[in-house]
């Protein structure tokens, strides 16, 4: 009888698909397990650090089957039957669907694994970060916003965990990135002044991600950091940022760089050119006044933002400053009266 019940729900998952020649070779093969007295499972093929598959002893194999059909459609209605069975046995066949090219997939996906053990769901997630790597990483980077409700707390706790490797803490630096995690901020900042320089890099990294204006003083304060490329990529991340209150802090730390460090205030100085505003004009020549170390590079940037040379002294730029406004103030005055001659003509 249970045999029957799966050979309707197969024909019913079947015939739902466009492709009727791929339903008759689903359904054909449907009928063959039927008739045989074991069924042969055949491991969901996936590139290299993605689990294979275990058939739990509990499992449909006919839906088992199904779940690896080249139709979406197909795949998804096998899934969502596994899935409405509520069975934790079939955790890493919804970790590979994780990776899954169909959107409504990896969200069907998520809401399975969010329904299971977390701490078991998390460790496997971890596990299989961490063999496949980068790689990984990437295959499932599409699904790791849809597993942020759920496991956003797990990763926090892997980054604050002094027992954790170097290379977990950067997997949930990462993972808490992409789930634009606003609470993982002061974590991430924190992580990033105690790690290696690869964990801090990347922690630096998932602040960018999340995208929100409190990064801005987080990464005003790694501008102090100790080791040079932590304050570059802190800098770097300013300009990339954008907005007013990047600029204000990246024109605090070319006028007054932490422990006075010239290399800080040059990077600063090129972050702000490279935010590419003519509001950066007025702070350049401010910043040639008050940091003499820091002034050739602010002449070089000011040369490049106006495609114009007023020398290598403030009071030069200043002075050319004030002519290009009155030039622009005359321009748009003679742009209003002309406008208005047209208007009083009509």
């Amino acid at each position: 009888m249970r045999w029957c019940l799966y050979g309707i729900m197969l024909v019913q998952i079947v015939t739902s698909a466009e492709d009727e020649a791929m339903a008759r070779r689903t359904a054909d093969r449907a009928m063959e397990l039927m008739r045989r007295g074991s069924v042969d499972w055949v491991v969901f093929s996936v590139s290299s650090g993605m689990p294979s598959v275990p058939r739990p002893q509990t499992a449909s194999p006919v839906l088992e089957e199904t779940a690896q059909a080249e139709d979406p459609e197909t795949r998804f209605q096998a899934l969502e039957a596994l899935s409405e069975s509520g069975n934790p046995d079939y955790l890493d066949r919804f970790l590979v669907a994780l990776n899954d090219p169909s959107p409504p997939i990896r969200e069907l996906a998520a809401g399975y694994l969010a329904k299971q053990d977390a701490g078991q769901v998390f460790a496997r997630l971890m596990e299989l970060f961490a063999r496949g790597g980068g790689e990984a990483l990437a295959r499932l980077d599409p699904a790791i916003p849809l597993l942020g409700a759920r496991f956003e707390p797990r990763f926090m706790e892997a980054l604050a965990d002094p027992d954790e490797t170097p290379a977990r803490k950067r997997i949930a630096a990462h993972c808490l990135g992409r789930m634009n995690s606003v609470a993982a901020i002061p974590a991430l900042a924190e992580c990033a002044w105690n790690s290696d320089e690869a964990t801090a890099l990347a922690c630096i990294q998932a602040l960018l991600a999340v995208r929100d204006p409190i990064i801005i003083a987080r990464l005003g304060e790694l501008a102090g950091h100790s080791l040079p490329s932590i304050r570059k990529a802190a800098i770097e991340g300013l300009a990339d940022a954008g907005g007013p209150e990047a600029f204000d802090v990246l024109g605090r730390l070319a006028m007054a760089p932490p422990d006075g460090n010239e290399e800080t205030a040059r990077e600063a100085v090129l972050a702000l050119g490279a935010m590419n505003t003519e509001a950066a004009i007025p702070l350049l020549i401010e910043i040639m006044r008050t940091n003499v170390a820091a002034r050739r590079t602010a002449v070089q940037v000011l040369r490049q933002l106006t495609g114009d040379d007023a020398g290598d002294q403030p009071s030069e730029w200043q002075a050319w400053y004030e002519r290009r406004i009155k030039a622009l103030q005359q321009q748009i005055e003679q742009e209003q009266k002309s406008l208005y001659d047209v208007e009083y003509m009509k």
